[in-house]
């Protein structure tokens, strides 16, 4: 008997499920895995998995120029992470350079330098 890991994209997980269907002992378990790009046929990390980085990343990207704490908070909801660190990340990239931070109360909002 052997234990299997792989990976594949979102849109063939049905046909990979299906194709095991009948074959293997147990349930299979399915993980979505964030922050991962295959490059030549190995499954690598975008980023080095520090939360206020791949929000920096993913602001850099998308060529964002400005960001508010709602937007932050919906990336970390989507992204599967707390939505309560969302003042830290934001903190933390103001600190290291990434944002500036204009407005205040809810007129927050933090500008790409």
């Amino acid at each position: 008997m052997f234990k299997i890991t792989a990976y594949c994209d979102d849109r063939r997980l049905a046909d990979v499920l299906h194709a095991l269907t009948g074959i293997i002992h147990a349930n299979p378990t399915v993980e979505p895995v964030a922050n991962a790009q295959v490059t030549n046929g190995k499954v690598t990390a975008v980023s080095s998995g520090n939360t206020p980085q791949q929000l920096g990343d993913f602001i850099r990207k998308n060529k964002m120029t400005e960001i508010t704490p709602k937007q932050a908070k919906d990336w970390l909801k989507n992204n599967g992470r707390s939505i309560q660190s969302g003042s830290y990340v934001l903190k933390y990239l103001v600190d290291h350079g990434v944002l500036r931070k204009t407005g205040r109360g809810t007129g927050t909002r933090y500008t790409v330098k």
